[in-house]
């Protein structure tokens, strides 16, 4: 191993190529992306409808006015719900909460928001849904009912109101990438620079909130999504959310760092997801809004039980899928007697079983709920909005669709999918490979590449190429590698290839992502590779 030498201030020519092919070239743009802090994070008075939705939330407080939350039930919705639940309850204000699930219809009900007037709610604030409740937008028009909709699902740009505020980036800008929890920050953002009483570990808490919602959505780790979730995965390493950490203390969950997002995304973030499948997104929530000297052991006992549902209707799924080892076009599902909520997983499924977007339906008497995925192929949004006739109602982005539609149309909608053309809904988004020399590989590279995690959507992994190597000898067989030592330009690395690799006859074409280890001052680097080939 060799001595580390930590230099913040010094940037590998590689990284800023890389950075530069990103659009990210000035010395700023390129600290703020490496190394972001919490002044890094943009004007949210820039989001339009946010100064009017600060204000109104402002006179609600200083009124003493009764608020209702009204969030979707996964984990995004909840986690920007609770944001706001857990602000306003700091500084004595009493809102209540519902949360919907898929079980549910996509648009906010008429009645209930008639029936919370009529309950002497002063506010309605909506979290992740709302932007295609035309009706409950009109009636709240109509009956003078103040109402906020932060939501970051596409739709329609609606008519001037004035007593409904609608905070959703996504109709100003269809590049938007904020989540709705990500929506809520900003708007606890706000908050903090308007009111000298703000409660400042509310806004620690948030950073946290956003990260997990953001990465349950899948929010691209991009912009502002990226200085929230990386300052995020910072502080979950101690979470101050009890909840959370009695749920780190219950479940197995690795290690959280700043570097990885899979402690959130495969572990915390599918089991916090699981209560909404099932119609109970109020365990979430309950998890999310523990006190430290709660209880709730029995909560988890609950999940548990539920996660074996889970797993027994994933399997059904997938030993029917088992049978389906080639299709013609498009994957397309129609399940019945499972819940609705599963659509949006078994597609996700689905897509990446079969590498395409795949469209799941739930079929319910003479009703088809369902979902889409796009598996980065295809813009999913484009897609419904086009066929738009044939849904009773649908919301989303370019990556996930959710829908509602009659029976009636579902051979025609299978027609449609099967045979789409990819090329009429285009999707870009970027992939990195890299072509080096190993004598490029240094420790200010191997700094640099940790500082530009975590990766994920909108911010690959990056791979590098370097041509020819050769391959000096394989040292070690493990249990799914094969260990040998390289070389070119008189720089020797240890490389782990996949199971199979054997000793080449000829120099070697590698696609690899370096890994470094360190123990105190001392480091090593090594090279996974992922793909190689002889040059002939």
């Amino acid at each position: 191993m060799r001595e580390m030498d930590l230099r913040h201030d010094c940037i590998s020519p590689v990284i800023r190529t890389i950075l530069h092919q990103k659009g990210i070239k000035n010395h700023q743009e390129i600290r703020k992306f490496l190394f972001p802090d919490v002044s890094c994070l943009s004007d949210p008075f820039a989001i339009c409808g946010m100064q009017r939705a600060c204000e109104i939330i402002e006179k609600a407080i200083y009124l003493k006015k009764r608020i209702f939350l009204y969030a979707d039930g996964d984990v995004d919705g909840i986690s920007g719900a609770v944001m706001l639940l857990n602000f306003l309850s700091s500084i004595g204000i009493h809102c209540d909460i519902k949360l919907t699930h898929r079980l549910e219809n996509y648009e906010i009900d008429v009645d209930f928001v008639e029936k919370i007037q009529k309950l002497g709610y002063d506010l309605f604030v909506a979290i992740d849904t709302g932007t295609s409740s035309k009706k409950t937008i009109e009636y709240c028009e109509n009956k003078k009912f103040p109402a906020i909709i932060l939501d970051h699902h596409q739709g329609e740009i609606p008519g001037i109101s004035e007593y409904v505020t609608i905070v959703n980036p996504s109709l100003e800008d269809n590049t938007s990438i904020l989540t709705a929890s990500g929506l809520s920050f900003k708007l606890v953002q706000s908050l903090r620079q308007s009111l000298s009483f703000f409660p400042e570990e509310t806004f620690n808490t948030s950073f946290e909130l956003a990260t997990i919602g953001t990465l349950s959505d899948y929010g691209k780790l991009a912009g502002e999504n990226r200085i929230i979730v990386k300052i995020g995965l910072e502080m979950l390493k101690n979470t101050c959310i009890p909840g959370i950490r009695k749920f780190i203390n219950y479940f197995y969950v690795p290690e959280i760092s700043s570097y990885d997002i899979k402690p959130i995304t495969h572990y915390l973030n599918p089991k916090l997801n699981t209560p909404g499948r099932f119609g109970r997104p109020e365990l979430t929530l309950k998890i999310l809004t523990a006190d430290v000297d709660e209880n709730i052991q029995p909560v988890f006992e609950e999940i548990e039980s539920l996660e074996r549902e889970k797993q027994k209707i994933v399997k059904k799924v997938t030993n029917a899928l088992g049978k389906s080892k080639k299709i013609e076009g498009h994957p397309f599902f129609i399940f019945e007697k499972i819940p609705v909520s599963f659509s949006g997983m078994l597609a996700a499924r689905i897509s990446e079983k079969f590498e395409k977007p795949a469209l799941v339906g739930i079929k319910h008497s003479e009703i088809l709920q369902g979902s889409a995925r796009s598996y980065d192929k295809i813009n999913l949004y484009d897609f419904f909005k086009y066929y738009g006739d044939l849904f009773i109602s649908f919301g989303g982005h370019k990556n996930a669709v959710g829908f509602r539609m009659k029976t009636k149309f579902l051979s025609e909608l299978k027609n449609i999918w099967t045979n789409l053309k990819i090329q009429d809904f285009p999707y870009t988004e970027e992939c990195e490979t890299l072509n080096i020399e190993l004598d490029m590989i240094d420790v200010t590279l191997m700094e640099n590449l940790q500082s530009m995690m975590p990766f994920g959507y909108g911010n690959p992994c990056i791979f590098f190429k370097s041509s020819p190597v050769h391959c000096l000898k394989i040292t070690r067989q493990e249990k799914n590698k094969v260990v040998a030592w390289i070389k070119q330009n008189g720089k020797i690395f240890e490389a782990h290839f996949p199971k199979g690799f054997k000793t080449p006859s000829r120099p070697l074409s590698i696609v690899y992502f370096p890994v470094i280890k360190t123990s105190g001052n001392l480091y090593v680097i090594w090279l996974d590779v992922r793909d190689w080939s002889e040059i002939l």
